[in-house]
């Protein structure tokens, strides 16, 4: 599928805004200060998300699937299903210690309860790419790679 220019648009303001909560943290980034990096106006912001929290959303779901998908294609790619594993803990170790990782979780944890932001980033992001590793593995057990572990 060919990316539109709103979609490399879309990206760079997910960037850019990820850049701005990694470094000033959520509450002290304003729709306008990621605006003013970008050398945009806020309403362009708005067009492609109603809120900061929305741009947020798509902050944690874009860190969170990028480096998913990037282990899950890595680990696939690997023929050595030892090999793999490793490559895999090792990947996944990476995402999770990096300084943006650190600072989008914290981010999470911050909210207030009753935003449900915590709640929805761990059923819409954080169990989908853990359900596509199980899946992975799902599928090397059955073609015989893996085994089940027994109770």
């Amino acid at each position: 599928m060919a990316r539109t220019r709103s979609d490399s648009k879309r990206s760079e303001i997910i960037r850019v805004a990820a850049e701005a909560f990694a470094e000033l943290g959520y509450e002290r980034t304003s729709m306008l200060t990621i605006a003013e990096r970008m050398r945009g106006s806020k309403q362009t912001l708005y067009n492609y998300f109603p809120s900061k929290e929305d741009l947020l959303r798509a902050v944690l779901d874009f860190d969170v699937s990028e480096v998913s998908s990037r282990a899950l294609e890595e680990f696939l790619r690997e023929d050595d299903v030892r090999k793999a594993l490793v490559q895999l803990g090792r990947l996944f170790l990476e995402g999770q210690l990096a300084p943006h990782a650190i600072s989008n979780f914290r981010i999470v944890a911050c909210q207030p309860p009753d935003s449900g932001l915590g709640e929805e980033f761990y059923k819409s992001v954080l169990r989908v790419a853990w359900q596509r590793a199980a899946d992975a593995f799902q599928s090397l057990m059955a073609e015989g790679k893996l085994r089940q572990a027994r109770s």
